[in-house]
């Protein structure tokens, strides 16, 4: 359970959240998307109170990596764009620039 939490971000920060197992680091993330609700309180993101955001639009939004990364069954391309909005070109960009252009190796269906 979080309790009393309040912290603020400027724009295009990163955050990190570190703690003990049970320390509530999941429960955090998965408020931001709406995938659990809080019961008190509030999370705003630039001013807007997430529950009054349409969760379809909020949850293409908002980014959290979990701390076990997971690929999930199909291709590297689906795993990166699963709406298939961005192009085969874009995502080459961003994998160059991220220095993981290597996962095209490993993925014999390419993107």
């Amino acid at each position: 359970m979080l309790d009393s939490l309040n912290f603020k971000a400027k724009a295009g920060d990163r955050i990190g959240v570190i703690g003990r197992e049970g320390a509530g680091k999941s429960t955090l993330g998965l408020s931001f998307s709406r995938m659990v609700e809080i019961i008190e309180g509030q999370i705003l993101v630039d001013t807007v109170d997430v529950k009054t955001v349409d969760v379809d639009h909020l949850r293409r939004s908002v980014t959290v990596i979990p701390r076990e990364p997971t690929i999930f069954s199909g291709s590297l391309r689906f795993n990166l764009d699963p709406e298939g909005v961005v192009s085969d070109g874009r995502l080459l960009d961003l994998l160059r620039a991220a220095g993981l252009d290597v996962l095209l190796r490993r993925d014999s269906r390419g993107l």
